[in-house]
């Protein structure tokens, strides 16, 4: 069953509620709440006559009232907006009202829910329902206990009470921070699609591995395409949490992922997402250093069937098409809910982008082409010959350097081809009056396509047998098949990847005594990738019989601008990665947990509650086909927490103050075959306990005060722990040298990290929540936090700089320990280019959301914003080296990010219109001068760029038939436009992966995208 609790005012800003003067009740109050729906209404009623109301959604699922009007006390109010609804009251205590159908309230039985009176209710979190904005979640007492207030019923004490993501105790409240929500209503009114769409809309999300960004951006995972992770506070993917239902799953199993794939879950089946934009690890364990964000599925239990169909049209192409349909039904014990859906996108090409060359000047940048491709062929130590010449009748006199033009290696798909499907069921069954069993399981399917840049051949040696070699001796010659494949003869490379998650999740909720509930379950998750990738690979017997060819007609030529090929020669050319079409990478995850919440004993000031939580889970990774550069492993992890709340002022004095404390042990160990010996490694096993204190403090009824501070981790994971097996040689200038600095000749490898030990950060928040309503219902919410993150021994990778400085590297083992060897005499030998604990990070940011609703002539208006200020991201290598700032930089979060919004609906929300201006501040890109074909003199090593901010304006309606008892009942059709004037996004010099003038972490290349969804609901 789904309880929703309609607030005082006071909640409505996550403010704990006091207990009202018991007359207030049979006071007479001007009232005026127009006709319109009946959850609005309520939400009015309840702030003016500051009350609580407790209802299960289904039963006011699309109810109209007719209003209230005139001078009414509390019980006037709810019987007016209550009329013609079949629905009645009753008080459980005097400050809290439970709305029933009126069966139910004369002892009929109830047929839509699966709670029956006196009997533990569902495992459902509650969510606050809110006047004029669903962007923040709190959780509420059902019931408020004080000396003011009689005792409540059995019935009340019965009712479950909300939990909100950051916390296990029901009816309490993560000091922390605010929790962002967006519900399925938002975005189905929004038009989001896709996962990606709704968290690209949300402030405290920065640049984010992208669906559409693939291996392009620097922030997804190499290689990838099909993967969409979300990052909380700039610092990585891998340092949000992400959970479905409140539980972990599966990491991505795309290479090198090591975080969740928030693409396998399809918006259909969500019923909101809550975001949690600071740490808690003590609640949580690992990875929640950055934020968690909580995915929570559709559970619903009246009957309904919900048909939807949509369709998007983009400027620049990338037109996508979803279908979904929902079905659930209870029955006097359980109950189901079922979704299914598909999706597809179409590419966005590079040509629609007007994306032709690399070479930028045009667009006020740099001339990013390459010199190591060439289309006439690059022939080693000569040239190549003119542009448009065939390669068929040439001499080697028309061979010269002067001949070379730069290449541009451009994608054929800017976005790949998406489709995406997609199964979810959840079932509950009360077995008895005290344990109910459920049972979650989703299937996901994404398979993604792309096709990218030119096929090609590094330093091919062409023998003097080939027809077209003129120089009667083997040359080398460096080649792209552009314009074969512009003419069809030849693809690009082509990348695909088919990810599949599978995770099920069954589990006991039992009601213990003394309002005590335990929650224990397993859950298994698998995600599953088959990647396809293919080029030309010079070493193929194919390409060498074509190299060797003697007959013009069949030989491959090299020399030429791909004018004289044989279709049928670059067919057989084409080769699978590793021979292998199906390289496949399996992530699985398998956890069991057991957790009780109650209250333990009262205080004058009230009860203290507590949770108790033990887990225990196992990640590993599995891959085939990949050969032996890639590991295989697990990791297991045990841990135990506990979280109280303690309420240190009584609400009667007029003032409350809360605290929260909380603790969890982690235990984390992991094997595998990290160094490719053959022999199962371990790595250094560790534990981590991670505390949490927070306070809360209402000085005045429409003010909460809160900080809280708290440790956090992450743990390395198997992919941290491997090493590569390559090695090669190189020189450096080594500074320590014996006899002073000199040149040096050393070994270079990659091997595995087994000594690494955890990520750590320390966090500190503080916030104020002030929320005003007036008499008639109209009010102000607004939140301020801040957020204060110290995270030290940040697990990366010494290539990095081993690449930026070799020199520094080599000659300070005080700062990168362990990663170079000497022989007796001190002459450096070897260099390790292993992953190790280093790096620190420091980010302050300040989040802001305000939200200002109104009534007006009937009408109901919405006016709000949301903003995300980061005033310091820095980055130190130990504490004697200088501070790199990274704040409004390419690899950094945004000096800010907002949304403004404002909202209209008609009177029963028939109509409804929203506008969102989303706009985010400009960056500093570093373009390496190494990039630039002739850069500018005297601008050194590299050169920095300002990228434009962008703003982009979104405009929806939607429309809402009311009309009982006719086949149109239940129809609602939204549409609208994201980005409505196809603002073109800002031009960027991006190096980071492949070359693109874009930033697709930060953008949607799609450009304006018009959406029109049509669903139809049968009750």
């Amino acid at each position: 069953m789904r309880l929703t609790i309609v607030a005082a005012a006071a909640s409505l800003s996550l403010i704990s509620l006091a207990v009202a003067d018991p007359a207030a009740a049979a006071m007479k109050l001007h009232t005026e709440i127009p006709a319109q729906g009946l959850d609005t209404a309520l939400q009015q009623l309840m702030t003016l006559r500051d009350l609580h109301v407790v209802y299960v959604s289904e039963d006011l699922h699309d109810q109209s009232t007719g209003g209230a009007s005139g001078d009414l006390t509390a019980a006037e109010a709810l019987t007016a907006l209550l009329s013609g609804t079949g629905l009645t009251y009753r008080y459980l205590d005097e400050q809290t009202v439970l709305i029933v159908p009126a069966t139910t309230a004369q002892g009929g039985a109830r047929t839509s829910s699966p709670a029956k009176e006196g009997k533990h209710v569902s495992s459902d979190t509650f969510r606050l329902a809110q006047a004029g904005t669903s962007t923040d979640v709190a959780s509420v007492p059902l019931n408020s206990t004080s000396a003011a207030a009689p005792a409540a019923t059995a019935e009340s004490a019965n009712l479950e009470q909300v939990v909100v993501t950051g916390t296990r105790i029901r009816g309490h409240d993560n000091p922390a921070s605010q929790v962002y929500t967006i519900t399925s209503k938002d975005i189905e009114e929004q038009g989001l699609l896709s996962t990606d769409d709704v968290f690209r809309s949300i402030p405290q999300v920065s640049g984010m591995g992208s669906m559409q960004a693939m291996d392009i951006n620097n922030l997804a995972p190499g290689g990838s395409i099909g993967h969409s992770t979300v990052n909380l506070g700039g610092f990585g993917a891998k340092s949000t949490l992400v959970l479905i239902n409140g539980r972990r799953t599966a990491n991505s199993s795309v290479l090198f992922g090591d975080s969740v794939n928030v693409g396998t879950i399809p918006t259909s089946a969500i019923e909101r997402v809550e975001v949690l934009p600071t740490a808690a690890a003590a609640i949580y364990g690992a990875d929640a250093v950055g934020g968690v964000v909580n995915i929570i599925l559709k559970k619903r239990s009246a009957f309904e069937t919900n048909t939807r169909a949509a369709y998007e049209d983009s400027s620049n192409g990338g037109n996508a098409t979803q279908v979904s349909q929902d079905l659930s039904f209870g029955w006097g014990s359980g109950r189901f809910t079922g979704v299914a859906s598909y999706r597809k996108m179409d590419p966005v090409t590079s040509r629609s982008l007007g994306y032709t060359t690399q070479d930028f000047r045009s667009r006020g940048g740099y001339d990013l082409r390459s010199i190591s491709f060439g289309e006439t062929g690059i022939i080693d130590g000569l040239g190549s010959l003119p542009a448009g010449n065939s390669g068929t009748q040439f001499t080697p006199a028309d061979v010269s350097p002067a001949n070379i033009v730069p290449a541009s290696q451009i994608s054929q798909y800017a976005t790949p081809e998406l489709k995406d499907t997609a199964v979810y069921i959840n079932a509950e069954q009360e077995v008895t009056a005290s344990v109910r069993l459920f049972v979650d399981a989703i299937y996901s399917r994404n398979d993604a396509s792309n096709y990218e840049w030119p096929l090609n051949l590094y330093s091919a040696v062409v023998p003097a047998t080939n027809a077209f070699n003129p120089f009667g001796k083997p040359v080398a010659v460096t080649y792209q098949f552009d314009t074969e494949r512009d003419a069809g003869s030849i693809p690009s490379t082509f990348r695909a990847a088919n990810e599949r998650l599978w995770q099920g999740t069954f589990g006991a909720d039992i009601s213990l005594p003394h309002d005590w509930q335990m929650q224990i379950y397993g859950s298994r998750a698998a995600e599953e990738s088959l990647a396809t990738y293919t080029w030309v690979q010079t070493s193929t017997a194919a390409v060498a019989a074509a190299l060797a060819d003697p007959n013009p007609q069949t030989a491959l030529n090299l020399f030429g601008n791909g004018s004289a090929q044989n279709p049928a020669t670059l067919r057989n050319l084409v080769s699978y990665w590793m021979g292998k079409p199906d390289n496949k990478i399996t992530s699985n995850m398998s956890q069991f947990s057991a957790q009780a919440d109650g209250a333990l004993f009262d205080l004058p000031t009230g009860a203290v509650k507590a949770s108790f939580v033990g887990e225990w889970r196992k990640d590993t990774l599995d891959w085939a086909g990949f050969g032996p550069n890639q590991p295989n492993g697990q990791r297991t992890a045990q841990a135990l927490g506990a979280e109280f709340a303690v309420p240190l002022l009584n609400p009667a004095t007029g003032q409350q103050l809360d605290m929260t404390l909380a603790a969890r042990w982690d235990r984390y160990s992991a094997s595998g075959d990290f160094n490719y010996d053959g022999i199962e490694d371990h790595m250094r096993s560790f534990s981590a306990t991670t505390p949490m204190i927070g306070l809360a403090w209402k000085p005045l009824r429409e003010i909460r005060l809160r900080a809280s501070w708290n440790k956090a981790f992450r743990a390395p994971v198997v992919h941290d722990l491997a090493g590569i097996n390559y090695a090669y040689e190189t020189d450096v200038i080594d500074p320590l040298a014996p006899g002073g600095a000199k040149k040096v000749h050393v070994n270079v490898s990659y091997p595995a990290s087994q000594d690494l030990g955890p990520e750590r950060a320390k966090v500190w928040t503080a916030g104020i929540d002030w929320q005003h309503v007036d008499s008639a219902g109209n009010g102000l919410n607004t939140s301020l936090t801040y957020s204060d993150t110290r995270f030290s021994d940040r697990i990366i990778g010494a290539y990095t700089y081993f690449g930026q400085d070799p020199s520094y590297f080599v000659s300070h083992p005080d700062i990168f320990p362990g990663v170079t060897a000497r022989d007796a005499n001190g002459n450096l030998t070897d260099v390790y280019l292993r992953n190790i604990n280093l790096a620190g990070q420091t980010s302050r940011v300040w989040s802001m959301d305000a939200t200002y609703y109104f009534n007006l002539l009937a009408q109901h208006f919405t006016l709000g914003t949301s903003v995300a200020y980061t005033s310091r991201f820095d980055e130190q290598v130990d504490a004697a080296a200088a501070l790199n700032d990274l704040v409004g930089t390419f690899r950094g979060p945004d000096r800010w990010r907002a949304t403004l919004r404002a909202g209209w609906a008609s009177p029963q929300e028939t109509w409804a219109v929203n506008l969102f201006v989303r706009t985010s501040s400009s960056y500093t890109n570093t373009v390496p001068t190494s990039a630039i074909l002739n850069p500018p003199a005297g601008s050194g090593s590299q050169i920095m760029e300002k990228v434009a901010g962008y703003t982009t304006v979104d405009l929806t309606g939607s429309y809402q038939y009311h009309a009982a008892h006719t086949w149109l009942d239940g129809l609602t059709v939204t549409g609208g436009a994201r980005n409505l004037f196809d603002k073109t996004f800002p031009f960027i010099d991006n190096t980071a992966g492949h070359v693109e003038f874009f930033d697709a972490s930060r953008v949607d290349v799609r450009g304006r995208v018009i959406f029109i969804e049509v669903g139809k609901k049968f009750r």
